[in-house]
């Protein structure tokens, strides 16, 4: 008999445990915002995972260059990341993105600068500044 309530009580501990284990998604979302009149307005939340994935991919695999720049004007577009569980406390990393008339793209982050190939460049165009 001691057995038999041995085990209930290891699987009433089993499904408490269970029920107090939470699932965290590390799906995230971008949130693109372009420079309009002096200040920065949100245009875009995406969402579309293949996207994020792929803007994701191509800023991992950039050679930053460890330096500080001044630009002559302010970023056409600063983006981030953001988890889409509410959940998880978000640590903001902030792109700051500039296209030039030939399309080329400058990106800063923090204390790193980056000046993108015309694939990358062309790559960043189309999902930062598309419409959903």
């Amino acid at each position: 008999m001691a057995s038999f309530r041995g085990i209930l009580v290891l699987i009433g501990i089993c499904l408490l445990l269970a029920g107090c284990v939470r699932q965290f998604s590390d799906e995230r979302y971008i949130i693109v915002e372009q420079y309009t009149k002096g200040t920065y307005e949100q245009i875009q939340e995406i969402k579309d995972q293949k996207k994020v994935k792929k803007i994701s991919d191509l800023l991992h695999g950039i050679h930053w260059i460890d330096r500080t720049v001044d630009m002559e004007r302010s970023a056409d577009y600063q983006f981030y990341s953001q988890f889409t569980d509410p959940n998880i406390e978000p640590k903001i990393v902030l792109y700051k993105l500039w296209i030039h008339s030939d399309k080329s793209v400058e990106l800063t982050l923090a204390h790193q600068y980056a000046a993108l190939d015309k694939t990358e460049s062309k790559e960043v165009i189309k999902i930062i500044t598309e419409k959903n």
